[in-house]
């Protein structure tokens, strides 16, 4: 019986999953092809450009090394609630990212992480998430402070 229970919560998360991973995809089609300024002809002049292989390649290697940087900070701020293997917390890196898509803000990233912790408290989960966002932010912002400054005074001489 408790099994039952088990793999039907299992076979909805699953549903859950797939349903939003197919709005994600219906959204981002939808988003590209309502677009009146659609300019295909030079988008495909652009894609024939020989060095636009390499760099299309270079720019998905980060974009994957980065989210991979953010499983792990994610990984290492939920270490106290719940003990996460990278690639649960790559997965719910991901779903943070799909879920947000659709929330103003990106406040559906909170929601999507937190889904896929099974023994954490969800709303420390979502509290130390927007602590971690927030100091994100706040080290971004104070070091875009410092290169404006420096930026500034190697104008003005």
């Amino acid at each position: 019986m408790q099994q039952s229970k088990r793999n039907k919560s299992i076979y909805g998360w699953f549903v859950l999953k797939m349903i939003l991973a197919a709005a994600a995809f219906w959204f981002i089609y939808h988003r590209i092809t309502g677009r009146d300024e659609l300019y295909l002809e030079e988008l495909k002049s652009a894609l024939s450009t020989p060095s636009l292989g390499w760099q299309l390649a270079l720019i998905f290697v980060l974009m994957f090394f980065n989210w991979l940087v953010e499983a792990w900070k994610w990984k290492l701020m939920m270490a106290k609630l719940e003990e996460l293997s990278i690639f649960r917390s790559l997965e719910a890196v991901f779903s943070g990212l799909s879920i947000s898509l659709f929330t103003p803000n990106r406040i559906g990233e909170y929601a999507g992480r937190v889904f896929h912790l099974e023994k954490a408290d969800k709303i420390q989960a979502t509290i130390i998430t927007v602590i971690e966002n927030f100091s994100q932010l706040l080290v971004t912002f104070v070091i875009g402070c410092v290169a404006m400054m420096i930026f500034l005074q190697s104008i003005r001489q």
